[in-house]
């Protein structure tokens, strides 16, 4: 091959290179609020699973503030169920995010609400604005077990 082919072929590969990393651009974060949805299963998968359902946290087996976020087990734990900063307020309240501790805890509003404690998660980056509207919309659809 003359080298004249061997340039054209790489600058081929560098412009193309270059057009897809133009066209990537988003993060891990960013393709979980592209497919994070109202549904507990949604939750389960990109929010609880791999951000709170784990050692130390909301796992089966360290359950802080008696709370499972683990797969099966987050349904009960949530829904109905009395907040152990605030025990007049449920985690979730189903229908109504603004009686829903949950919440208040996503977003730091635990204080103003009654409660304490930190935001959650704790240690960790705030959750984006559409995980938190995808709780939000599974709590005001019913908070059902789907």
């Amino acid at each position: 091959m003359d080298i004249f082919y061997m340039k054209q072929t790489f600058l081929f590969f560098a412009v193309l290179l270059t057009l897809f990393s133009a066209c990537g651009g988003s993060s891990e974060t960013d393709a979980t609020d592209d497919t994070i949805t109202g549904t507990l299963t949604s939750l389960q998968t990109n929010l609880f699973t791999p951000t709170c359902a784990l050692s130390g946290c909301h796992s089966s087996s360290s359950q802080s503030g008696s709370l499972s976020l683990a797969a099966g087990e987050s349904f009960g734990s949530l829904v109905g169920t009395a907040a152990n900063e605030l025990p007049s307020m449920n985690r979730v309240t189903a229908n109504d995010t603004t009686k829903s501790y949950l919440i208040h805890k996503l977003e730091g509003t635990q204080s103003s609400a009654g409660g304490s404690g930190s935001r959650m998660p704790l240690g960790g980056s705030a959750l984006t604005e559409a995980e938190i509207q995808a709780t939000k919309d599974w709590i005001n659809s019913g908070a059902k077990n789907n």
